[in-house]
């Protein structure tokens, strides 16, 4: 019972930092006549934080009972700045967040999360098949990015920054992403299956 209460209270928060998000980005976008990078990567990274909270990873996805919850950047290096502000202080469960940079996707080293910016792109197909069997979240921006094997992708909606995902990438990973955050995906693909009704 306690642990369904902790549940609905953290659907709750995400959904409050959900909000808060899109009056953010669309107050950002009131005031400037052209977009504003940071102010989408600060949106990015509030929602790259909230993902850690409703996706389960195995116990084996961390080097220890004591590691941290890392999310890695492969590309942008301002994002990574950005990232670094929002998860300053916060925690995944017991864990504290470390948000890093790397330059090679092929030496990604222990992370749960990983950020493929545009300018990382051409790095991540060729990796795909190694990243793809690690237990990492792989996310990204870019056009086609679910297709490519990813299995959450950003996506810019009338100025509204939205997600879509893709579960079978995801449990390739061996990782679940919990229903609630798939409800507020725009697109999930495969389709959910329903019971006919």
């Amino acid at each position: 019972m306690h642990k369904l209460g902790h549940r609905r209270s953290a659907a709750r928060r995400f959904l409050l930092s959900v909000a808060e998000v899109g009056v953010i980005l669309a107050c950002g976008l009131a005031l400037r006549a052209e977009p504003d990078p940071t102010l989408e990567n600060r949106v990015e990274a509030a929602f790259l934080y909230n993902f850690a909270k409703f996706v389960d990873w195995p116990t084996n996805a961390f080097a220890s009972a004591d590691a941290p919850f890392v999310i890695a950047v492969l590309g942008d290096e301002s994002m990574t700045k950005v990232l670094e502000q929002t998860v300053k202080g916060k925690s995944v469960g017991d864990r504290s967040i470390q948000a890093r940079q790397i330059t090679d996707v092929a030496r990604v080293g222990p992370c749960q999360i990983l950020f493929v910016t545009q300018s990382g792109m051409g790095q991540f197909a060729p990796a795909l098949t190694t990243i793809g069997k690690a237990n990492i979240l792989v996310v990204g921006e870019s056009p086609g990015f679910l297709e490519a094997g990813g299995a959450i992708n950003f996506t810019n909606e009338e100025g509204r920054v939205r997600f879509e995902v893709n579960t079978a990438a995801s449990r390739r990973a061996g990782l679940e992403i919990n229903s609630k955050l798939l409800r507020l995906a725009t697109k999930v693909i495969p389709p959910p299956q329903t019971d006919g009704k």
